[in-house]
């Protein structure tokens, strides 16, 4: 049997020669496709609480938050009194500055000390609806308020109660100082019986207030 004849061993040299030199540049062509590419970067997303407190607490110099607008002024530090020693202090409300009760049995009365904006007439016509009365006009009101002195300033004074047929029998002391577009108010609310009995120490109460 006769060997491969040199033209079909050239033939096949010459197939792989090809295959080698394809194969060659297929590698360096890659390898220049991979040294050129761009490095890949990653980036990291704000967890969405994370942005909720950026918005919700914004930077503030010092780490003081703002004063919002339009709020009251903060009341005076150098405030003093002398309470009764029959009253016990309670929390009070809201705008409480300072807040007593005074409990006999099922008879209770509140004390309370704030200050605070609004007219005057919205004020009393709002206390007056505590105790079922209706509302009254500005020469209504005028002629209820009775002077007394506070701290050395002009205040008011004036009393409520529920009208004569009311099931429950309950009652407000209010005394006003004005001051600087605001208005402090000394408010005893409840039973009339101990309304009553309080009254002179209510009054002692306003009068020793100073600021």
């Amino acid at each position: 049997m006769a060997g491969p004849t040199a033209d079909w061993i050239l033939v096949n040299l010459a197939r792989v020669a090809v295959w080698v030199v394809a194969f060659s540049i297929f590698f360096v062509a890659t390898l220049f496709a991979l040294y050129k590419r761009e490095p890949i970067t990653s980036y990291t997303t704000p967890k969405p609480e994370s942005i909720a407190t950026a918005v919700a607490t914004p930077e503030v110099p010092g780490g003081i938050p703002p004063r919002l607008p339009n709020s009251d002024p903060p009341p005076s530090t150098d405030l003093k009194f002398e309470a009764p020693k029959e009253w016990t202090p309670t929390a009070g409300n809201g705008i409480s500055l300072q807040a007593f009760e005074v409990v006999d049995g099922t008879e209770r009365i509140d004390i309370t000390l704030s200050r605070t904006g609004g007219g005057l007439l919205d004020n009393m016509n709002r206390w007056r609806g505590q105790v079922g009365l209706p509302p009254v006009k500005q020469d209504e009101l005028a002629e209820a308020l009775k002077p007394r002195e506070v701290n050395g300033m002009t205040a008011m004074f004036i009393e409520m109660h529920s009208p004569d047929d009311a099931a429950k029998k309950e009652s407000i002391f209010g005394v006003m100082v004005p001051e600087e577009g605001q208005t402090w108010f000394v408010k005893l609310r409840g039973s009339t019986k101990l309304a009553e009995q309080e009254r002179e120490r209510f009054e002692a109460f306003a009068k020793s207030l100073s600021w």
